[in-house]
């Protein structure tokens, strides 16, 4: 081991010049994607110097920053601005450096979520305005400046101002700006980024670096060292620590601690912990092993909430092992030492002894001259040193209160024996705490003024196991510490190459021990979605130093026995992800692992639960997805879960994930703070980012997404998903829409496909609670114009089945009011179940159809429908909804749908309004009729001539929405009796029924004698026109072949055949496309009729 560092005044650890490079950047270089595009080239698996290796990371590095402003500059309308109160220059003023002090920040919220607070190595604009918008930033004659933050403190007035000193991107001009409002406004914090750009020039120990240089047949093998592990096999509490380990973890462990003693070449191990195999169990044990063989050790992870885990692991080991042994005795934390920051780390009364602050809160409490070691030390003194003055003292109290002769052992008492031995011991521990005291004032003289940076200092020195984020780690780099012996870092797959970088660094470091999982989440990488793909996989920015040596074949210890995940949770992880390598371990498979929270099968240990009637929208910053119908399915299920909790009073936690932020904001606000106070009911809502090393009883994982044409690459992230389906003990519920998810070839369709072959698939709307909760949702949300739909989920499992007229969905689109809109879909659904007003006269008179027409009052609108008939496996009523208007336009539309019912035959009529219903709860319930095909149902008076048109209305092959299509279309083309010639020519002659009445536009079209284009939108008479040119077509064909052949009509078809065989009359054939069977057979109709009649007459 090396000795301790003499460097006591190491200067302030540097950026390098990364913020003056990001102050050059003009506003057209953050917004210009292609500003590195050219200079990034591919990180490759090995290189050849460690300048090679830190110079594959600059340029990309460089990109995310770029990419992060540009992000932040988007949204700059929402983000936390404050107003500055006052302004001036700062120490050293050659580097643009100010003390600013600013009013509490408004927006505080719109950043993550969470309230902001200004930290260091926060990227900000100084502007005498508020932009809106980057396009504010690109005009002249305004003053703003970019400035980042140096140093921060909140004023203790209770005014929630803020004082901060930053640097600026430019000179200002103080005294140009002093009559000016000045505004300062959050971008983003850069910390992290300018912390790597510091690790890729500084220095440093590049021990480690040269070895993770090499390939894996580079690596020369260790010498035979000798092994510190040995001395492990005869301490007791690492033995009972290791006999509660499985074969794969105890292996693990050995091989780490092999060669880790060589001093002459760099050892770096990898352990592969899959979700569930224990491997932070495994590390708090290695760990422990390294600190009983006396190693200093770096323990790093990627983030807060990884390195808070452990730390906790290791010292809940600790603590067991010293119970085992020595019982209740205090147990000593002090070789641990965990470092960051308080507000994000969110210390625990559980690791509070082994924080950083907390410990040199505590330890200057104890050096202090009036409370401390000194006062204490000094009075225990005194008592030994005056002890037969004290006695004295003492036995002339106790004579006051009792006579002498009551104390007859007094008397007895000579010096000797128990006396002598007492006095013998007085003065061993006189001497002892005189020893102490001498040690304590020569330790209190080297603190100076600064005691608190001195303690903290001896902290560092004095600790075995120090515990930090990775880019946290740089803060030692200041440091005059004891060099470090081995980096271990947790979830190291998770942790961008380039940032491992920072740690590997530090004096004395020789070895890395890498703890991670390949098949979980990846490097989170912050660019612009566009670009992030190529930099990130292809490049090779976003992999970690874990998956590089990987790559490499350097070897990984498989933690192969998972403990959390009942088998039907583990199953298709296992298989998906590990090839089928993880085992079960024996408690999982036990019987009593799995539990039914709730009834049914939909509630078992694992299901997918399809949600069809969900949409997917933006959030309110308009940057990440939610689904409100999910979210009333979770708060569905929770309501379930609780009430059901109520009943056992067991404890239950419960873990409520989704990729989208967006998603989890959105359940947040609904759960609000409701199950906070139930003790044993725990509810913890995350995005799947922020769940890994998490576990819960309970999952529900939530999709949110529902529309299959858009971007899916997020969520069908392999290692995103791997995490989301491994959190769970007990039960894992799935919430997704199945068209969406299974639209492509990737995770979720395989997951899909495997739910549905276990038997674990399950329709949302098949519950009734949830059917409800979906339906409600979309109505809160104004997802109205979906919900206008024969198959939404208010009407598709209705008693009566609804069409809608498109001149409805128009007329409802255009109502203002929402909440007349949710009065609309409720009386609708009303509707459909059969409900009808008992006292409100609904008829409404039509002349060919009397009370064919219902009209039904919604504030100042009517919605106006009637009764119709549609052929499926039987005939069955229909409620047509026609539109909904005022009072004062009904008797238009009434005369409109006259036109189309005088048409109707009458028993058509008849029938439509033929009544069943039935009493419920005190009222009448009005059930559609039906019939059997036998009935043959005529609805148009003209159906009889044509021999085919019996299966024209509805064809069984032709569902009910698609009859219902054709048939609108042709009714609302307005029959109306035509002259013979009037569409043409305007002559006078015999009259037919046809399908057409034609605007003068529609006849121009139809007269235009070249190629047509015809747009328009629903329901301005396209069909119309193309039908009318049909038959015009039609038309003049036959009266040229009357021309040249003649006018004599053969009643007998033989004698018809022969003729035409003979003078081969040409025939017209025409072509007509559509998307629709129902309205091609139709058109086909109204041609043969036309023929028809002009051959008879």
């Amino acid at each position: 081991m090396q000795g301790q560092s003499s460097n006591k005044n190491k200067a302030k650890y540097d950026d390098y010049g990364f913020m003056d490079l990001i102050f050059s950047w003009s506003i057209e270089d953050i917004l210009n994607e292609d500003l590195y595009k050219n200079k990034i080239m591919k990180i490759e698996l090995s290189f050849l110097s460690i300048d090679h290796y830190r110079g594959s990371y600059m340029y990309p590095l460089l990109e995310e920053t770029r990419a992060q402003l540009c992000s932040s500059m988007d949204i700059i309308q929402q983000a936390p601005y404050a107003e500055v109160r006052g302004i001036k220059e700062a120490k050293p003023y050659e580097n643009k450096l100010y003390n600013l002090k600013i009013d509490s920040w408004k927006n505080r919220f719109a950043h993550n979520g969470e309230p902001y607070k200004t930290l260091p190595g926060d990227v900000l604009i100084l502007a005498d305005y508020k932009p809106e918008a980057v396009k504010d930033l690109q005009r002249n004659r305004r003053f703003w400046s970019f400035v980042s933050t140096v140093w921060t403190k909140e004023d203790e007035d209770g005014s929630m101002s803020v004082c901060l000193k930053v640097k600026a991107s430019k000179d200002i001009d103080l005294q140009e700006l002093r009559n000016k409002t000045l505004f300062l406004i959050f971008l983003t914090n850069v910390n992290p980024n300018r912390r790597i750009w510091g690790a890729l020039h500084i220095p440093g120990n590049l021990k480690l670096l040269t070895q993770i240089l090499c390939k894996k047949d580079e690596v020369e093998e260790c010498c035979s060292c000798s092994s510190l592990a040995d001395n492990l096999r005869y301490d007791c509490s690492y033995q009972r620590l290791l006999s509660d380990l499985n074969e794969s973890q105890k292996k693990a462990i050995s091989a780490c601690l092999s060669g880790l003693n060589c001093n002459h070449n760099s050892v770096v191990k990898l352990i592969w912990g899959p979700p569930g195999t224990g491997k932070t169990r495994t590390l708090a044990t290695l760990l422990f092993a390294l600190m009983k063989m006396k190693y200093r050790v770096l323990v790093c992870a990627p983030t807060n909430v990884a390195i808070k885990e452990v730390a906790t692991r290791v010292v809940n080991i600790m603590k067991e092992a010293h119970s085992k042994e020595y019982g209740d005795l205090l147990c000593s934390l002090g070789d641990l030492l965990l470092f960051g920051n308080n507000e994000r780390l969110r210390i625990g009364d559980d690791i509070e002894d082994i924080y950083l602050d907390h410990r040199v809160q505590q330890l200057t409490k104890c050096y202090s001259h009036y409370t401390g070691f000194s006062s204490c030390l000094e009075s225990m003194i005194d008592l030994l040193e005056n002890c037969v003055s004290k006695y004295d003292e003492y036995v002339q109290n106790l004579e006051n209160l009792f006579s002498f002769q009551n104390l007859p052992w007094m008397k007895s008492w000579s010096f000797g024996g128990a006396a002598e031995q007492l006095y013998n011991k007085r003065t061993e521990c006189l001497i002892a705490l005189m020893t102490v005291k001498d040690s304590l004032d020569g330790f209190m003289m080297i603190i100076s003024s600064s005691k608190e940076d001195e303690i903290r200092e001896f902290c560092f020195q004095t600790s075995s196991l120090i515990f930090s984020t990775a880019s946290g780690s740089h803060k030692l780099h200041n440091l005059a510490i004891k060099p470090l012996n081995i980096l271990v870092i947790d979830e190291a797959a998770m942790l961008k190459e380039c940032e491992s970088i920072i740690p590997s660094l530090l004096p004395g470091i020789s070895h890395a021990i890498l703890v991670g999982d390949e098949c979980q989440l990846p490097p989170m990488v912050r660019m612009l979605i566009l670009f992030v793909y190529k930099i990130s996989d292809e490049a090779g920015f976003g992999r970690s130093l874990f998956q590089r040596l990987s790559s490499l074949g350097y070897t990984k210890y498989l933690l192969d026995m998972q403990h959390r995940m009942h088998p039907q949770i583990s199953s298709f992880p296992n298989s998906y992800f590990y090839s089928n390598k993880i085992q079960d371990a024996p408690n999982v498979e036990r019987s009593d692992y799995g539990k039914q929270y709730l009834p049914g099968p939909m509630f078992g240990p694992y299901s997918f639960i399809n949600i069809i009637g969900g949409k997917e929208q933006f959030d309110d910053a308009g940057r990440s997805y939610k689904n409100m119908a999910e979210v009333a399915v979770v708060m569905t299920i929770l309501k379930n879960l609780h009430k059901a909790w109520l009943g056992s009073k067991q404890k239950l936690s419960i873990g409520i994930v989704s990729p989208y932020a967006g998603q989890i904001v959105a359940i947040e606000k609904k759960l609000g703070q409701f199950y906070e106070s139930h003790d044993g009911f725990k509810v913890n809502v995350k995005s799947v980012d922020g769940f890994q090393g998490g576990e819960h009883d309970v999952i529900i994982l939530s999709t949110v997404r529902t529309n299959s044409r858009t971007f899916l690459e997020f969520i069908s992230s392999p290692q995103r998903t791997n995490v989301a389906l491994t959190r769970a003990r007990h039960c894992l519920w799935i919430l997704g829409n199945e068209r969406a998810l299974t639209h492509k070839e990737n995770v979720w369709k395989a997951i899909v496909l495997d739910a549905k072959k276990r038997n674990c698939f399950f329709d949302a709307d098949r519950d009734e609670q949830m059917a409800k909760a979906i339906l409600d949702a979309r109505k809160e949300s104004d997802e109205f114009d979906d919900l206008l739909d024969s198959n939404s989920d208010i009407f598709k499992n209705a008693l009566w089945k609804v069409h809608f007229n498109d001149k409805f969905r128009r007329s409802f689109k255009r109502l203002r009011s929402n909440e007349i809109k949710k009065k609309v879909i409720n009386l609708l659904g009303r509707l459909s179940s059969g409900w009808r007003p008992k006292k409100i006269a609904v008829d409404l008179s039509c002349e060919n159809s009397s009370q064919i027409l219902k009209q039904f009052k919604v504030e100042s609108f009517y919605i106006i429908c009637s009764i119709d008939i549609v052929k499926t496996s039987r005939y069955i009523q229909v409620l047509k909804i026609w539109d909904i208007l005022p009072v004062e336009d009904i008797p238009q539309l009434a005369k409109r749908l006259d036109n189309v019912f005088k048409g109707y035959t009458n028993e058509y009529i008849i029938r439509c309004k033929e009544k069943g219903s039935y009493k419920y709860n005190g009222g009448n319930i009005e059930f559609p009729l039906n019939w059997p095909l036998s009935a043959k149902i005529q609805k148009f008076e003209s159906v009889h001539n044509n021999p085919n048109e019996g299966e024209t209305c509805a064809n069984e092959e032709v569902s009910d929405d698609e009859n219902s299509k054709v048939e609108e279309c042709m009714l609302l083309m307005k029959y109306c009796s035509i002259s013979r010639r009037s569409l043409l020519y305007g002559q006078d002659g015999v009259e037919v029924d046809l399908p057409y009445e034609v605007t003068d536009e529609q006849r121009n079209i139809i007269l235009y004698p070249q190629s047509t284009f015809v747009l328009g939108r629903s329901g301005t008479g396209k069909t119309t026109v193309l039908i009318t040119k049909l038959i015009q077509n039609e038309k003049l064909h036959h009266m040229a072949v009357e021309e040249v052949f003649g006018s004599k009509i053969h009643v007998n078809p033989e004698e018809s055949k022969e003729i035409a065989s003979e003078t081969e009359k040409p025939v017209l054939r025409q072509l007509f496309v559509t998307l629709s069977p129902g309205l091609c057979r139709k058109v086909q109709h109204h041609v043969s009729l036309l023929k028809r009649y002009l051959v008879f007459s």
